[in-house]
């Protein structure tokens, strides 16, 4: 009803008499001066009044061109041009506008050689103006044999303002007719049984839903689609029985329903087949076109594209020569192939799997130890059955057989082998320890880690009859083999992977049929589950023969679904392959308590079950039954539109719009609108991976896709809708990412952890799921927006890092820094200075000039000498031997090289400790300030000047006559001016360091804005002020599980971190040995680390920088 309420709405709607309104009249001028009496008259036809029209109104503007007497009857070219956003668009004789460079040269006529009349109609545009904006056209004529051009002097103006009002083709009376007299007397009660996921037609583009609410309204489009590709005539001639039709006639021509067909088609013809005009304003060149789903999409730069896909794919920065070879879309093309590649790329494509797939969310390993057909992984685990060391190498067998899947598609995509193999490889992927473990024929050596796979096939694997256990009397027994292993274990790609069937158990009830369900929908491209409502009449449940097989309520999905089930006959629910040698039948089935066994000696399916096949193939194959599916489901045009579906996510970071089925609900229009996009999306993904059945054709294609590289329009009609299909949006980094991501621009690798074995666990292991990962049970959707939880952790992720970055690069040479390249450790706005020094004078008359010099700003400043290796041997109040450091003279010199002294008596001295100083003379009475101890004294001073400025301080000491050494100890400098009025060199480098680190950080070159800028300046100055006010550094070291391994030397490291024995997963701590390199580490005497690291925290936590 809510359907035909909307058609009968919009029918009276349009009873609205559509009105012609003059709204220009404009006498010619000539391009040579010549006097010209030509009129161009331009009306407009439309609904609304000429002063009310929207970017929903139908809009006809027509040209009457009155010409003047002379030129009746010549032959005349006609041009029109509008001028839409500050562009120019001329119109040209296909009826669309094209860019015009504002040259009469470049101008082109869209009516050519045209005999003029005393009245001539033009028609300029009809359809929609889709922005909202202010148009202004221009026309014009010459006359053949003229070399002058007669034009309007003025524009005729049309103002649209933005309407709210959707597009939605399907409101008409053909939809109605549609609903009335086909949907459920012919769609549902003929043609669905075809026409259908999974059914006999699947591959037609004629696919239509099983009645639901929005069923109609999805058919009818699904038909005038069809229509609009293969014509009105084919469709007719095809439900006639024409056209090789396969289900042959369906409604003779003399039929009701046939002629509900026609009526249907007729009043689709007569539908207002719209053009929908969009001046781009890119100024690329675009022409005015009919809008579409992506009309208008710009795409962002091509450097923006190279830098997401790198990090996506490969977890770090384009390299410079990437960078540089990127110049043309043909370029970004093929580096963006060659991404897909090496060990990073593995992982990207590892991860992706699990994702689809959710094997690792298994509650217990793929592989048990506990049976014998595995003899040697039997054996293996008897012999270690009382040692920890099984409880590891379980772990880690599991961990080989989760990532089996993902490993062989990354084999099978980096060595571009035909896509198909993910189905249909005879061999599995394998590390070291499950090569041995399962006896693969893989070969590998002793470089090879856990994280190595390679191709193999199993050899060891042995039927019941075959071994025999040795200890008779113990469960606990090892066997031994009586016969021979199989030959040729029946590998299928993912169909026999024991992470997949594991995910996807079997039991004595489901028969397999979970395992079926996902074939179809991981590989096929069809959602069983929604391929049809389920139904909820009692009593259409109530049957009890078999309803699977016999009642149509069930079997409407199971005839499509319990033969792929039966193609899985020969693996058991402990995903073992016929370990019997037999079959894999239930004892329930086999013997049951009551009735009559329905089983026969021989049988391998049941027989209450529909036999093993895909759609109307039957698969006679008992042995390679999965074999047989395989090369079946890769002829289907389903396997290549899964294909693109399956990896939707992972490239562009939001799962898929799944086609609405509630008419009423807001937003219908929209997310219909997306939906469809997507889907000839796909198709056209599909296509790149059908033609040579290489998958980095298809994932580069994604890649150079407007759905991970365009950017939304405001101006385009499906802007709503672009937003819930998230086309082009940068996505939300999930954990793993945003962990490569850190480590590749910062070094720092947060919260991850280092083994012994060299494995690094990364944080997605342990708090994944709070970060918007998955587990892959209860959690198996990624987050695609930023949750409260996961924005209380990026708070403290950004504060945790920016710490262990900051401290990180500034332990290296400028040189090497990734971040920090523009500023050193002493650079600040004061302009402060910290030097250590050693004073080498001998004795107390031996005076020596000992300078700093630094840029400070005018006004008050401070200069500090400090006496830092004091000693003295003294026993009784006599001294045997002393160290002391005395100040002769202090000076300071201007930047305009003018010197002042400083007194050395002073009353604004402030001494650590008024004790450790003392006054004395020289021989010749030279007063000198003496340290007695430790100690420092600062002196405060005016500068009148800004700039370089010279500090100054005469120097000698007193040295201990048998120990010796000379006097140690530092001179600084700083300025006093409050920071917030410090304008310096200083400061200048110092936003240009920040502006450096947000244009890499965040991936935006050349658009970090000005009052970003100050604003991280002025946290830069709060943090140093905090600094200046003696707070201190503090950050925890292990939070990067990498920090120790990078800065220590392979000897150190050794010795803090100590390795228990081969099979320990964490080292031994030797936390005394460990404080003295923590203290290194957090030395900061020019407040360099302390004050960065505020401003890194900003940026870290920038909503930029989670997403990418």
């Amino acid at each position: 009803m809510q359907f035909l309420t909307a058609i009968l709405g919009l029918l009276l709607a349009n009873l609205s008499i559509a009105s012609t309104e003059q709204i220009a009249a404009i006498p010619s001028k000539s391009t040579d001066g010549s006097s010209s009496n030509s009129v161009f008259q331009l009306s407009i036809t439309s609904d609304q009044m000429a002063n009310a029209l929207t970017t929903a109104s139908d809009i006809e503007l027509s040209l009457y061109l009155v010409p003047q007497e002379s030129h009746q009857g010549l032959h005349a070219n006609v041009y029109s041009v509008v001028n839409a956003d500050g562009l120019f668009f001329k119109l040209t004789e296909d009826g669309s506008y094209s860019a015009w460079d504002g040259s009469i040269k470049d101008l082109t006529p869209f009516v050519a050689n045209q005999t003029l009349s005393n009245e001539n109609r033009f028609t300029l545009l009809e359809g929609k103006l889709i922005e909202a904006d202010s148009y202004f056209f221009y026309v014009a004529y010459d006359i053949e044999g003229e070399s002058r051009l007669l034009f309007t002097p003025d524009p005729a103006q049309i103002v649209v303002s933005e309407s709210g009002a959707p597009i939605n083709d399907a409101s008409s009376r053909a939809a109605e007719t549609f609903e009335t007299k086909l949907e459920s007397v012919i769609v549902q009660a003929k043609c669905i049984f075809c026409h259908v996921e999974g059914g006999l037609a699947r591959n037609s583009s004629l696919q239509f839903q099983r009645t639901n609410t929005a069923s109609a309204l999805n058919n009818f489009e699904t038909l005038s689609a069809y229509v609009d590709k293969k014509g009105g005539d084919m469709l007719l001639s095809k439900i006639s029985g024409g056209n090789g039709h396969a289900g042959g006639i369906q409604l003779s021509q003399d039929s009701d329903g046939y002629k509900a067909f026609q009526q249907v088609l007729s009043e689709i013809n007569e539908l207002d087949n719209t053009t929908y005009y969009a001046f781009g304003g890119s100024g690329n060149g675009t022409a005015l076109q009919q809008a579409s789903f992506l009309t208008d999409v710009t795409f962002e730069q091509r450097e923006i594209t190279l830098r997401r896909a790198t990090l996506l794919l490969q977890g770090r920065l384009p390299t410079e020569e990437e960078s540089e070879g990127v110049v043309s879309d043909a370029t970004l093309r093929s580096t963006l192939r060659n991404l897909m590649q090496g060990p990073e790329f593995r992982e990207f494509v590892v991860k992706a799997t699990n994702d689809r797939l959710l094997i690792d969310g298994s509650m217990f390993g793929p592989l048990n130890e506990g049976f014998s057909n595995f003899l040697y992984l039997r054996n293996f685990a008897y012999e270690h059955r009382e040692s920890d060391y099984l409880g590891l190498i379980k772990r880690q067998l599991d961990r080989a057989a989760w990532q089996s899947a993902g490993e062989l598609i990354a084999y099978i995509v980096e060595n571009e082998k035909p896509y198909t193999e993910i189905l249909t490889a005879d061999y599995m992927m394998m590390n070291p320890l499950m090569n041995k473990l399962l006896e693969g024929d893989a070969t590998f050596d002793a470089r090879d880690n856990d994280q190595t796979f390679k191709p193999a096939k199993i050899t060891g694997y042995y039927y019941n009859k075959d071994v025999r256990q040795l200890k008779l009397e113990s469960r606990q027994s090892p066997y031994e083999a009586i016969g021979t292993p199989i030959t040729n274990y029946p590998h299928s790609g993912l169909l026999t992977d024991f992470g997949f069937l594991n995910r996807f158990p079997t039991t004595a009830t489901n028969r397999n049929r979970a395992r079926a369900r996902w074939v179809f929908y991981h590989f096929l491209d069809i959602d069983i589950e929604k391929s049809s409502q389920r139904p909820t009449d009692e009593a259409a449940l109530k049957d009890q023969n078999n309803p699977t097989m016999n009642n149509p309520n069930c079997s409407v999905c199971h005839a499509i679904l319990d033969p792929v089930a039966g193609a899985f006959h020969n693996w058991n629910s402990d995903n073992l392959y016929r370990p019997n040698g037999v079959d894999t039948l239930d004892g329930y089935y086999k013997y049951p308590e009551q009735g009559q066994s329905l089983y026969r000696n021989g049988d391998q399916w049941y027989r209450d079950m529909r036999e093993p096949g895909l759609f109307d193939v039957r698969i006679s194959e008992r042995d390679n039954t999965l074999t047989k599916l395989a090369e079946l489901i890769i002829e289907e045009d389903g396997f290549y539109r899964a294909a693109p579906k399956f990896w939707w996510s992972a490239i562009f970071g939001e799962p898929m719009i799944g086609l609405p089925a509630v008419e009423s609900d807001q937003g219908y229009a929209e997310k219909y609108a997306a939906y469809s996009a997507q889907q000839s999306a796909v198709n056209a993904f599909a296509s790149a991976l059908r033609e040579d059945h290489d998958a980095k054709d298809m994932l580069t294609e994604m890649l150079m896709s407007a759905w991970f590289s365009g950017e939304q329009v405001s101006s385009n009609p499906f802007t709503e809708a672009h937003s819930l299909s998230y086309l082009g949006s940068k996505q939300l980094l999930d954990p793993e990412q945003l962990s490569k991501k850190t480590r590749s621009l910062t070094g720092v690798a947060w919260r991850a952890s280092l083994t012994p074995q060299g494995i690094i666990h990364w944080p997605a292991k342990n708090i994944g799921v709070l970060l918007g990962g998955i587990d892959g049970s209860s959690v198996t959707e990624r987050a695609v927006e930023l949750t409260p939880m996961i924005s209380t952790l990026m708070l403290t992720f950004a504060a945790e890092t920016s710490c262990l970055a900051t401290i990180r690069e500034f332990e290296l040479p400028k040189a090497d820094r990734r971040l920090f390249t523009l500023v050193d450790e002493f650079t600040s706005p004061e302009g402060s200075i910290f030097e250590h020094i050693v004073v080498p004078s001998t004795n107390r008359e031996d005076f020596k000039a000992m300078t700093i010099t630094t840029d400070l700003p005018k006004g008050p400043a401070s200069f500090r000498i400090d006496f830092t290796n004091d000693y003295a041997d003294c026993q009784d109040g006599e001294c045997i031997e002393d160290r002391n450091m005395l100040v002769k003279s202090l000076s300071v010199t201007k930047p305009s090289g003018a010197e002042v002294s400083v007194p050395i008596r002073n009353e604004n001295i402030r001494y650590m400790n008024p004790g450790c100083r003392q006054f004395t003379t020289t021989n010749d009475g030279t007063e000198l300030l003496g340290w007695w101890g430790n100690c420092y004294a600062e002196f405060s001073i005016q500068l009148t000047e800004s700039g370089q400025h010279t500090f100054t301080a005469v120097l000698s000491a007193d040295l201990p006559s048998i120990t010796g050494g000379f006097a140690e100890g530092a001179m600084s400098a700083w300025s006093e001016v409050p920071l917030s009025e410090i304008e310096s060199l200083e400061t200048d480098q110092i936003k240009k360091q920040i502006e450096y680190l947000y244009n890499l950080l965040l991936g935006t070159p050349n658009e970090t804005s000005s009052s970003d800028i100050d604003i991280a300046y002025n946290v830069y100055l709060a943090s140093r002020q905090r600094w200046l006010s003696n707070s201190q550094l503090g950050c925890d070291l292990w939070q990067d599980g990498l920090m120790l391994r990078e800065y220590l030397t392979p000897e150190e490291f050794n010795e803090v971190q100590i390795r228990q024995d081969e099979y320990s997963r964490y080292f031994q701590t030797d936390w005394d040995k460990i404080g003295q390199y923590h203290a290194r580490f957090f030395q900061d005497e020019y407040g360099a680390k302390y004050t960065w690291t505020a401003v890194l925290a900003l940026i870290l936590s920038n909503f930029h920088y989670l997403h990418e």
